[in-house]
């Protein structure tokens, strides 16, 4: 048996080494050759680079098995230390794909499927949507409207989370012009007015002022969405951008301080994605070198913690390298290289935790195979380290965030169609068990940048406050978080004694809800309690 191992082993280095002799070049400037069709325009490609990505996803992983590993299994995996953590679980119902996750300002979690990767659900109009309960594993099924499958989405001010196109055909895939509204407090969609194209795989992000910015995604005919549009949440209305640009299917991209969006270079399909920052009301962009692109498909990008949103990293995508880069180090920042993963891999989750570190878990290897180890990466030494490996395969379809007790959940898992991964995993860090964590007992129900404001926080004997920050709540599809950053507040004066204040950009912190949390001066956070900021 031990040889047959060793034999199985080899061979998948020998096709590694082929897959990366057969990998498209990579320019000075870590733009992929292009080698598309002779007056194949960049729309033309990104669409037909989509719908390829999509069709070899379907292919990539037939043998998957979705079952737990056994306890043998499990402890040839075994990670030992203080920050190694543990991994509990529950299921999901039967046959739900979960490929969209949006944190609530109740905490619940929106999880929606639509059609959830099944043609004859579409043909049938038979979608789902789920609450998730984190804390008890349970759901409530919700009335589904329309086909949010592979739509995009994003928070909205009032909580709510607006909902961009889905799925109008399959094979080739064919988006909706279709928009919704779901209504945390009323637990139902509400449809909204109609986009000016379909969209399917499109991107999406709140600005500074509220309002959405979606770009790219494939139209009502399978063709590139060249043409951004914004929906204006206080009018609940759409108006189009007066450019084009040819941007790949979910892209990754986050906001700065000056209100520029920051494109990292991931998105699907990783081989046309552009690298730089867009003014999103305007189209202007400008580039920037030193990442690999085309070997970023569907990894992780993230503000790095303890950054107030200035510097980037990007993890995987099907190599097992990293790069970082800091935003504002000068007018044209470069990415460096990152601390290596222990493995390549795609569909790559990432989260960050209450104690600043950032959980990354789940994909698979350039051959199909799930990758069940987990790395955290900190950020105050610049590495990665082993923790606690999932027990079960996690790759496309995946997603994960943070709940209100600091654990992060992933789930999903849809490796090929008719195939869906049931089991929820909920990564308990070292200081979710620590008996006197801090804990929140007064802070306002609403903040304002720039305002000063008083909290009480219980803290354990022979302790200190350390730290005030606040998590956006997620909301993420394929890999990518449209709500992201962890952000520490300013100490200031009041007339009541010591206080608090959010004096970064509104750019990078838009209005809406945000995880509150306290680390007292041993490094032990808090849970959270839900804010809203204005």
């Amino acid at each position: 048996m031990e040889w047959r191992v060793k034999v199985r082993s080899v061979l998948a280095m020998v096709l590694l080494a082929v897959v990366a002799l057969l990998t498209p070049p990579v320019s000075a400037v870590g733009q992929t050759q292009r080698t598309g069709s002779p007056g194949e325009t960049e729309a033309e490609r990104i669409a037909r680079e989509t719908i390829a990505a999509v069709r070899a996803t379907e292919r990539s992983a037939r043998n998957t098995s979705l079952a737990p590993l056994t306890p043998a299994q499990r402890q040839r995996l075994a990670v030992t230390g203080a920050l190694a953590g543990r991994w509990t679980s529950c299921q999901l119902p039967e046959g739900f794909n979960p490929v969209h996750a949006s944190v609530l300002p109740d905490g619940t979690v929106l999880l929606m499927a639509g059609s959830g990767n099944d043609p004859a659900a579409l043909t049938a109009g038979r979608f789902q949507s789920y609450l998730f309960f984190p804390d008890t594993c349970g759901t409530y099924r919700l009335p589904t409207p329309g086909d949010m499958f592979c739509s995009g989405h994003a928070m909205l001010p009032n909580g709510n989370v607006l909902v961009a196109g889905g799925t109008r055909q399959y094979d080739p895939f064919y988006g909706l012009r279709t928009s919704y509204e779901y209504d945390w407090v009323g637990r139902r969609f509400v449809r909204m007015p109609s986009m000016a194209g379909g969209r399917w795989y499109p991107g999406a992000t709140q600005l500074g002022s509220g309002d959405v910015f979606v770009i790219s995604g494939l139209n009502g005919a399978g063709a590139l969405n060249t043409r951004p549009e914004i929906y204006h949440y206080r009018t609940r209305s759409w108006s189009v951008a007066p450019y084009q640009r040819s941007v790949p299917t979910y892209a990754h991209m986050l906001p700065t301080a000056g209100g520029r969006l920051f494109f990292t270079g991931v998105g699907f399909g990783g081989v046309a994605v552009r690298v730089g920052f867009l003014q999103p009301l305007t189209g202007s962009f400008q580039a920037v070198s030193g990442l690999d692109t085309n070997r970023r498909d569907q990894g992780a990008s993230f503000f790095v913690p303890f950054s107030q949103g200035h510097k980037v990293m990007v993890a995987g995508g099907g190599v097992a390298t990293t790069a970082l880069i800091d935003l504002y180090s000068s007018p044209s920042p470069v990415y460096k290289a990152g601390p290596p993963l222990d493995m390549p891999r795609v569909y790559l989750s990432h989260a960050t935790l209450f104690d600043g570190r950032v959980l990354l878990a789940g994909g698979q290897d350039r051959l199909g195979n799930p990758v069940r180890t987990a790395m955290l990466y900190r950020s105050d030494l610049n590495r990665m380290e082993a923790v606690a490996p999932t027990s079960a395969a996690h790759q496309y379809h995946s997603n994960m965030w943070v709940d209100r007790t600091g654990r992060a959940v992933l789930v999903g898992g849809n490796p090929t169609r008719g195939s869906v991964q049931r089991l929820v995993e909920r990564f308990e860090p070292w200081y979710v068990n620590v008996a006197d964590r801090p804990a929140i007992t007064s802070a306002p129900a609403t903040i304002a940048h720039k305002q000063a404001f008083t909290v009480q926080v219980r803290l354990a004997a022979g302790t200190t406050l350390r730290r005030l920050g606040v998590f956006r709540l997620m909301s993420t599809t394929h890999q990518f978080n449209a709500a992201e950053g962890d952000f520490t507040l300013s100490a200031v004066s009041t007339s009541n004694g010591p206080g608090w204040s959010l004096v970064t950009s509104a750019n990078l912190t838009p209005p809406g809800y945000y995880y509150l949390v306290a680390v007292d001066s041993r490094g032990v956070p808090s849970a959270a309690r839900i804010i809203k900021i204005t």
